[in-house]
């Protein structure tokens, strides 16, 4: 069987615009509901489409071809009828649903052509088994780490059935007012409460001195400083119509952002892909078994949207 080999499972569909589709990687498991569940309420809130997509990797070896051929049929067979049982899951949730698509490769190879090619502004997928070493958590890290759309990765071990609240880790950068933007548009679109947070990094006195310029009460003021940034990050974006409130902590981002998390009962955590602290680089920097294991609940992350080319 090539590697380039792809069947496309019959199914009805609609054309889908180009700008608005969101890219559903899914390893068709029979638990995998919640994941739906938070995939359906982001393309609801985004007024997007989904477009599902299940990569085969090419992993197994058979002494005979026709029973590796064998295999292969019964696993898109298998595959077939279960993303029927997600499209209706997706339709039940008033998302439509576009071509759903079967390749075999390359996991995270396939999801990145994939959306390359639908010129997808988001690209979702669960979290999979953390506790599987090299398992599908490894695989929503590669394509957090790679894709230069933004990134959706579901938590399966959340009950989850509503979008009520959003959590939008923020450091005054450019790119987290990027992720505050979508956070914003997240929480506009589904009625949800938007909380914005954000932490003082912990620094030694002789660093805080060196950023503020001042060797007396330097922490201090490294913190005040902190805090004056915050308000005026905030104060030029455009909250009309959210709900929301801000929460100023200090410590390690990595630690901070599950344990508040887990204090406001999020539902999303939000947030930039790179920024003047690296948030997403220190909160996901460990293994994504950790890091899911950790996180109460499903995480955005929002890269800058520029044109994508699906002929690139």
């Amino acid at each position: 069987m090539s590697s380039s080999e792809e069947g496309n499972l019959k199914m009805n569909h609609t054309s889908l615009e180009r700008d608005s589709t969101v890219l559903y990687a899914t390893e068709l498991r029979e638990n995998q509901d919640r994941d739906v569940i938070v995939v359906a309420q982001v393309a609801r809130a985004r007024q997007a489409s989904v477009t599902l997509l299940h990569v085969m990797e090419m992993q197994w070896r058979f002494s005979q071809p026709f029973l590796e051929e064998a295999f292969y049929r019964h696993h898109r067979q298998h595959a077939s009828e279960r993303s029927e049982d997600v499209q209706q899951l997706l339709v039940n949730a008033e998302v439509q649903c576009g071509t759903c698509m079967l390749k075999t490769g390359s996991v995270v190879e396939e999801i990145l052509d994939v959306a390359q090619s639908l010129g997808s502004s988001l690209i979702a997928l669960g979290a999979g088994d953390v506790e599987l070493r090299g398992g599908p958590g490894m695989t929503a890290l590669a394509v957090m780490e790679s894709a230069p759309q933004s990134v959706l990765i579901g938590q399966p071990g959340r009950q989850f059935t509503q979008l009520k609240t959003i959590l939008c880790p923020v450091d005054h950068s450019r790119p987290s007012r990027f992720g505050l933007e979508e956070a914003i548009r997240l929480a506009r679109g589904a009625n949800a409460r938007l909380i914005v947070l954000s932490i003082i990094p912990e620094v030694s006195w002789l660093a805080a001195a060196a950023e503020v310029g001042q060797f007396k009460d330097a922490k201090e003021e490294y913190e005040a400083q902190w805090a004056e940034g915050l308000d005026e990050f905030l104060a030029v974006v455009d909250f009309d119509g959210v709900s929301w409130t801000q929460e100023l902590e200090r410590g390690a981002s990595h630690e901070q952002i599950p344990i508040i998390a887990k204090k406001v009962a999020a539902d999303l955590i939000v947030m930039g892909a790179t920024g003047r602290t690296g948030l997403v680089r220190t909160l996901l920097g460990s293994t994504t078994r950790r890091v899911l294991r950790e996180l109460p609940c499903s995480i955005l992350v929002v890269r800058e949207q520029k044109d994508i080319d699906p002929t690139a």
